[in-house]
């Protein structure tokens, strides 16, 4: 339910399984009563069906076309990449499928660079020093508070 409807809203629709575009979603829509006929099941068994008002009437059922709907799940997979792979993984499926615009490339930019930026800091955390003690053969890790950035890790051996 959507706090935000005076009313719920309902609209069922038979779409031809091929691609199809500059058409409106209203041509294709049904009584839910002839699907349910059809497939034999009751969809929304709780729902007072006198209170529905039409989805069509309401919103106008505007139908995306391919262009559209392919840039809206682009930008919705590119947003919340799981890691830099699969970031990578879907970049090469957008060029390759010709969908690159430049919204896209953006947003792909701007996650490489975040994920460049979150390895870069883990690498720049703290730096352990091995100090191999002379004359027993330990060698120890010591914990640096500096950045690789800022002191390479070095061998220092003490003077017994």
């Amino acid at each position: 339910e959507d706090p935000s409807l005076e009313r719920p809203m309902l609209g069922a629709f038979v779409v031809p399984n091929k691609p199809i575009q500059n058409v409106r979603l209203r041509e294709f829509e049904v009584d839910l009563e002839e699907i349910e006929k059809y497939v034999g099941v009751r969809f929304h068994q709780d729902l007072d069906r006198s209170q529905v008002a039409s989805l069509c009437l309401d919103t106008g059922c505007k139908l995306n076309d391919y262009r559209e709907f392919q840039d809206f799940f682009w930008n919705r997979s590119m947003s919340n990449p799981w890691n830099m792979h699969q970031l990578e993984r879907d970049w090469k499926t957008i060029c390759e499928r010709g969908l690159k615009s430049e919204k896209l490339e953006q947003l792909y930019l701007n996650k490489r660079q975040e994920f460049m930026d979150k390895h870069k800091a883990k690498e720049d955390e703290k730096v352990a020093v091995k100090v191999a003690v002379q004359g027993s053969g330990d060698t120890q890790s010591v914990e640096s508070s500096a950045t690789k950035s800022e002191q390479p890790a070095v061998q220092l051996a003490a003077a017994a």
